[in-house]
């Protein structure tokens, strides 16, 4: 009997864990997604990405989406465990074995769908059969809009928000030949801080030779609140990758901003 490696046994076993856990909570929740570990999984779906067009490259995101899940703060969306809470919505459950917290996801100006390509190692996808068709340009060529906006952390037991943001976001855009011509993407993130990045790429045309990594981490004491991004050409997503961070929660801020106020105060020389 051939043994499985380590990532796909691992992926697996996320993935039987999902699958009970949606059957246990199909009459008692609403619609949502289940989160795995891995990044561009291979015990399924052989096609691997191929390009990291950021600085954060899919290397890093692998490495570092695999122990925010083990830490209860982030994983894998992959499109195939789970439904979407309606075509501009995903509720994105994580955390443990029971999934205790989920995070909110919704598009800002266009509907999104499953696409299902197949588990064939010539389907297209990296992550099992299905991916997120995130539209196209009608006509061929005009840019067409997308917006991810990242929501509050809640737990699910209680809906109660919880102190923490996602710090860090990555995604994969499939190739293609739709239309003869490859795919001008632009993005820009925005942080909670106010700042912005902003990163332009060309995905050539090509068929599985050019599957694109895009992903960004906040500064400092930030998180991201959106991504906007434009595309030219017929756009399918694979992968969306998030990590969550703590924030302080907006009582604690005010009382930081006293006390930083108090101690100016303190420290103004006194003259009688």
């Amino acid at each position: 009997m051939k043994k499985l490696g380590i990532s796909k046994s691992r992926h697996l076993v996320t993935s039987l864990c999902a699958a009970v856990w949606m059957l246990i909570c199909v009459k008692c929740a609403p619609a949502v997604v289940f989160v795995g570990q891995i990044y561009d999984e291979n015990a399924v779906q052989t096609n691997q990405v191929d390009v990291s067009a950021t600085a954060f490259t899919v290397g890093q995101m692998t490495s570092a989406v695999a122990s925010a899940f083990n830490a209860g703060r982030g994983g894998v969306i992959d499109f195939d465990n789970g439904t979407f809470t309606d075509s501009r919505t995903i509720d994105a459950r994580f955390a443990g074995a029971s999934f205790n917290k989920s995070l909110r996801l919704t598009s800002g100006v266009r509907d999104w769908q499953i696409g299902v390509l197949g588990p064939s190692s010539s389907s297209g996808s990296i992550s099992g059969p299905n991916v997120i068709f995130l539209g196209a340009p009608a006509p061929f060529p005009n840019p067409f809009a997308n917006t991810i906006v990242f929501g509050d952390v809640t737990d699910v037991s209680t809906n109660a928000v919880l102190p923490e943001r996602v710090t860090s976001f990555g995604m994969t855009i499939i190739d293609a030949n739709f239309n003869g011509s490859g795919n001008n993407v632009h993005f820009d993130v925005s942080f909670s801080n106010g700042s912005m990045t902003s990163t332009d790429f060309f995905i050539p045309l090509a068929f599985q030779t050019n599957d694109t990594f895009f992903g960004w981490s906040a500064p400092a004491n930030a998180y991201i609140t959106q991504i906007s991004f434009t595309a030219t050409n017929n756009t399918a997503g694979e992968d969306w990758a998030f990590i969550t961070s703590p924030v302080p929660e907006p009582a604690s801020v005010a009382l930081l901003a006293i006390g930083a106020v108090g101690t100016l105060l303190m420290r103004r020389p006194y003259f009688s």
